[in-house]
């Protein structure tokens, strides 16, 4: 038995659990699962990240490419015959897959609202999520995290969970269309895959006027100017009106979160220019932290759902294909 000490974790963890013979998600939770919550939620980030990171990831990546039912083949009914339920297998790898997918994403939930987390928790659950995006297609839905994780990662202190979080989405999005491309639909006629569509749209809005626009506080009926990214907006949304309104007026809160203000990137800031960028000398420094910083997901991310930004890079496309 372990007792979550961090010495075992990493081979527990990598190496013994990953390896555990398909089953239902039943048997799953009542001899491993449940037994990993405490270790989880009140664990080291080191153990953290061993569980969610290591384990949890591996599994899913594991049991995606595996026939789940293969177990079930042997297993006749009382007439000798071999039961058609257990046996369709698309089926049990989804139910599988989709209630390991939805209980990693709770209790990652559970662990950041226990601790307040920490920057380790937040690249494993974008670790995580990502492995889960793979599964997409055999899914056949996008595996989008849950609000409470999502905004956790883009109000990161760390410029690291922001980068892998971004990256996370820009992948989202291309899966997303890839169910968009598809003629499959559902019973109700609806293209099959796109039910996550509407909440994936407001994380967009949210990231980009957080990150770039520096508009991150819902649109308030006491200001004149309506900006339309906030109507779509779930962040900030539970603050009283009261509170919303004093949070509008007060100077330096709408950027305070921004690439050029934030904790997680003041440093990187600062160091490019002292001096508070907009225009021009914001485009070079987003470059900059693309090409010297290596924030890879974060320009990704940026260049793909900022129209101004998109326009620009197709431009220097253009430019250099001329060239």
């Amino acid at each position: 038995s372990w007792n979550g000490a961090e010495p075992m974790a990493m081979c527990l963890c990598h190496d013994l659990l990953p390896a555990l013979t398909p089953c239902n998600f039943t048997v799953l939770h009542t001899k491993v699962l449940q037994r990993l919550v405490p270790f989880c939620v009140y664990g080291s980030p080191k153990v953290q990240h061993c569980i969610v990171s290591g384990f949890l990831t591996k599994l899913i990546r594991r049991w995606g490419r595996l026939d789940l039912s293969v177990q079930y083949t042997r297993k006749k009914t009382p007439d000798n015959s071999t039961s058609n339920k257990s046996n369709d297998k698309d089926k049990l790898n989804v139910r599988v897959l989709r209630a390991l997918i939805q209980w990693t994403d709770k209790l990652i939930v559970k662990a950041f609202l226990v601790t307040g987390g920490n920057e380790t928790l937040r690249v494993a659950a974008c670790d995580f999520f990502n492995a889960a995006a793979s599964l997409s297609t055999i899914l056949n839905e996008v595996p989008t995290p849950s609000p409470a994780i999502i905004y956790r990662l883009l109000l990161s202190r760390s410029s690291l969970a922001i980068d892998r979080v971004c990256h996370l989405l820009v992948i989202f999005k291309n899966e997303l269309q890839k169910f968009k491309d598809r003629e499959t639909r559902d019973d109700k006629g609806q293209r099959a895959g796109l039910d996550r569509v509407t909440i994936y749209n407001c994380y967009i809005w949210d990231f980009c006027s957080v990150l770039w626009r520096c508009s991150p506080l819902p649109f308030s009926p006491s200001t004149t100017e309506n900006d339309m990214a906030r109507t779509r907006s779930i962040l900030f949304t539970d603050l009283p009106e009261h509170t919303l309104n004093t949070l509008h007026e007060i100077e330096g809160v709408a950027s305070s979160q921004s690439l050029t203000n934030s904790a997680a990137f003041i440093g990187y800031a600062h160091s490019f220019s002292p001096k508070i960028m907009k225009g021009k000398e914001k485009l070079k420094y987003l470059d900059n932290l693309n090409s010297k910083s290596a924030m890879t997901g974060l320009f990704s991310f940026l260049t793909t759902f900022v129209h101004s930004l998109a326009e620009r890079e197709k431009r220097k496309v253009l430019k250099k294909n001329e060239n």
